[in-house]
Parts: structure tokens; sequence; C-alpha cells
């Protein structure tokens, strides 16, 4: 097996190791942020099976994400990093400082590029002008990477590529690790799909999706986060919000206290302010005349934060959701119960059927595809 290493228990030796991760990075500094920049990643415990991941760059927090966490550990690989998502997808807290200078997407696009040459991702796709493509096929000239590339239509002077290693996936990862571990999170009947897609790529080379007959778009879940080079554990958590949120509003925790719906202003404080973390990680642009929310103070003369953001948590992908664990959401819920109790306008559960109207129109206007 190529680019594997031994299974590692979760804690400061992993976080360690992955905060050097970010190298190509280096090809993508601005004026702004030259010289020493500090990469590091930290992970605490977040509720049963759950753990929470931070990422920072020069001492800021740039994303938080959450990674399920079980007995069996999934096999780690150099390719396999949060960074890869956070960094190639220019993820950020707003309001918050981040590597990426005054272009995000170039910085993103060089990135992505220079992480596949440096054996950080299985497979990536990027648009940078012609002459930077020329660099970095040259250096592609020393690795075995497979690519295709075609002007960029949007774009005049530039090109698109798309590129991936051509070991197969059995080659590439420990999959019958990366089995068990799916088999230990999900029931059998929720795991068999995913263990039959990773086992069905075992001999399939990560080139493969290269081809435009073959979009990687429409690859099974699991083999998808592999070949973008997430984590397994991330993935896993992807998977199962995803399977939650199929479930419809059975997946939105329901108030199970005496007496009437809870108010920010009677939240006990550590509790409270995961609420604000919460509204501050959706917070948006329109609303930047009163103020960024800073305290639980604010959300309380603000309470229409909290059904604002929660609707901005419903409509974003998965994968780049602010986290909310069981007892965070169910604490959400309640609070959007409270200002709402007939059910009317944002009581969760009718936020969620708004959505759901929403996705069906995005649906039927993309002919199925959804981006």
């Amino acid at each position: 097996m190529t680019g594997a290493t031994p299974a590692r228990e979760r804690g400061s030796s992993r976080a360690a190791r992955i905060s050097n991760r970010p190298s190509p990075a280096a090809s993508t500094r601005s004026s702004a942020t030259r010289g020493e920049e500090k990469y590091a990643i930290h992970y605490r415990p977040a509720e049963s099976g759950v753990e929470e991941g931070a990422a920072y760059w020069n001492g800021h927090l740039l994303w938080r994400w959450q990674e399920v966490e079980s007995a069996v550990s999934a096999p780690t690989s150099d390719l396999l990093s949060p960074w890869n998502l956070i960094l190639g997808e220019g993820l950020s807290l707003q309001h918050e400082p981040t590597p990426y200078g005054a272009d995000r997407d170039r910085y993103i696009n060089t990135w992505r590029s220079w992480a596949l040459v440096a054996r950080q991702l299985p497979y990536a796709t990027f648009a940078l002008p012609a002459g930077d493509v020329l660099t970095w096929r040259i250096a592609v000239g020393l690795t075995t990477l497979v690519y295709e590339r075609e002007p960029d239509p949007h774009h005049p002077g530039h090109e698109c590529v798309v590129a991936g290693r051509p070991e197969t996936y059995g080659e590439l990862f420990d999959l019958e690790g990366i089995c068990a571990a799916y088999q230990e999170v999900f029931s059998d009947e929720e795991a068999r799909p995913h263990i039959a897609a990773l086992q069905e790529h075992r001999d399939i080379p990560v080139a493969a999706y290269v081809s435009t007959e073959l979009p990687l778009q429409g690859a099974p879940a699991a083999v998808r986060g592999l070949t973008l080079g997430h984590p397994v554990e991330m993935t896993m958590m992807h998977l199962r919000d995803a399977a939650a949120s199929a479930r419809g509003v059975q997946g939105i925790p329901r108030c199970r206290h005496c007496g009437p719906h809870r108010r920010i202003s009677d939240v006990e404080t550590a509790l409270a302010q995961q609420v604000v973390e919460f509204t501050q990680a959706y917070y948006a642009p329109e609303f930047r005349q009163q103020g960024r929310p800073q305290t639980v103070e604010d959300l309380a003369e603000r309470p229409y934060l909290i059904s604002y953001s929660y609707r901005r948590h419903l409509t974003t992908a998965i994968h780049l959701r602010h986290p909310i664990g069981t007892q965070l959401h169910a604490l959400i819920c309640c609070l959007l119960r409270a200002r709402d109790p007939r059910g009317d306008d944002t009581a969760p559960e009718r936020l969620w059927a708004d959505n759901q109207v929403d996705l069906a129109h995005l649906t039927a206007e993309t002919g199925g595809r959804r981006h």
C-alpha cells in the first residue's frame, strides 16, 4: 500500500502532523501574507461520538467542523487532511483574517495545483493563467500525475485543468481499514452501500475521474471524499448529517421540557455563547450597520438573527456548515419555537419545510443537478 501510514490516536500528535500540510500555499502568498506563516489544527470532544476540529492560521481561527469519533480509527494517509477542504475551498469564518489575500479564487486554484504536485491531493480541478499552467506542467513532468486541460471559456488567457493520481484507490488507501471504520460508525444497512462503493473502486485509478466522461460529481459520496483528500472521519460525519437531513422533520430535535420554550436571556452562559458563535458564523453583510453580535445581550435584543442564521444553516452545503451538536441544535430549535409558538413563521419545522420547497425548485431549474 502506497502513501498510507498506520492509524494514530487522535490528539495533539495528529494535529501537529497535519498542521504542516499547507506548504503549497507558499506559492500563493501576497505581500500582505508574506513571511513565516503558522498553521495548526486542534481537536476537542463535542458530544458522544463526535469531535470538533478547529483550524488556525497565524493564531486566527480559520474554520470549524465536526468529525465522527469511533473505536475503530480510520487509517490515515498523507493524501487525506482537513486542509484539503479548508484551503482547497477557501473556507473561513466571516470577519476573521485569512491567508487568502485579495484574490481568494487565485489562491484556491494555485494551492490546489501545487498540492497535487506535492502529493497532498489525490485529485483536483483548477483554473489559472496559461503561463502559470505551463509552469505547473513543467513541474508535473517530474511526477506521474494524469491531467487534461482546455481553455477557460469564462476567462480568456486562462486554462482549466483536471488532474489526478494514476494509482488505484486500493494502492493509495487502506480500504479494508476504512471499511471497518464505516462498519463501526454506521448500521449494517447504512454502511453497506458505502462499503460496496469503496470495494468496487479498489482496482480503479483515481485518474479515471479526470475524464469528462466520468465526472466526479457522479461518484458515490464515500469515494468522492477520498478522491478530494478529505479525512475519512470528516466524510463519515457529512454522510451521517446527510442521512439525518434526508429523514426530514424527524431530524429536527423536539422539545422535551415542561413549561414554556426557552429564551436566550435565560440560557446558561456557556451554552448561550455557543448560540452567539453560531449566529456569528452566518452573519451577513446586510446586517453590518447594526453590528455583528458579540454577546448574549445582542441576541436578546435581536432574536431574529437566530432564525436568520438557522435558515442559512439549512441552505448551506452540509460539509460547509458551522458545526452544531445535538445539545446546541435542540436549544436553537427551542429558541425558535419561543419566537413562533404557532409554527407559522420561524419555527424550525417551518424553516425546514421552506428549505425543502426551495431545493425542489432549484432541482427542477437545474434539471436534477445539485451543485
